[in-house]
Formats: structure tokens, C-alpha cells, sequence
């Protein structure tokens, strides 16, 4: 039979997974917009617009990295999120080294 103290410390760790997965869908879904604006940038002609798109994908960047190290992630989170982090990289680079318009 379980106690209150162990229910409340079963319902603390039920709490703090929960907590990970829903940070873990945020960072993976800040990185995915990262990726999409940088992907975006080069179309278009207007420098305004394509300043725009890479400082929403900076944006987009830092507020994952902000909360990266909060939570406990599990291995496969974290392969996740190194994933899209090397897919984003990718794309700066290959922004970077195209020819300016």
C-alpha cells in the first residue's frame, strides 16, 4: 500500500517527465522553424526580408538553446535535438557560402 508521501513522489517524477517531453516538442519545434527561415532567406531578393528571416531563425535558435540544458532528456531527445542542431548549421553554412546577390 502505498503512502501519500509516495503517491506525491510518484506524481513529482510523473510531473518532471512530462515537463522534458513538452520542453523537448518545444526545442524541436523552435530549431524546425530555425531551419525553415534560414531555408527561406536566400528566395527572395529583398534584403529586409531575408535580414527578417535570419534574425526570426536566431530567435528561433536561442529559444531552444535556452532551454536545452533545463530539463532531463533522455538520449534519444537529446540525439534528436543534436540532429536538427546539425541540420541547421548546415543550412547557415550553405547561406553563407552562396554568392550575394
Amino acid at each position: 500500500m502505498k503512502t501519500e508521501l509516495g503517491r506525491e513522489i510518484e506524481r513529482a517524477v510523473d510531473l518532471s517527465e512530462e515537463l522534458s517531453r513538452t520542453v523537448f516538442e518545444m526545442i524541436t519545434v523552435e530549431l524546425a522553424t530555425a531551419i525553415t527561415f534560414c531555408q527561406c532567406a536566400p528566395t527572395t531578393e529583398d534584403l529586409d526580408r531575408k535580414g527578417r528571416r535570419l534574425s526570426l531563425a536566431q530567435i528561433a535558435y536561442e529559444s531552444a538553446a535556452r532551454f536545452k540544458n533545463r530539463v532531463t532528456l533522455t538520449e534519444a531527445m537529446h540525439k534528436e535535438i543534436t540532429a536538427r542542431e546539425l541540420e541547421l548549421n548546415s543550412v547557415l553554412l550553405s547561406i553563407r557560402s552562396a554568392p550575394s546577390a
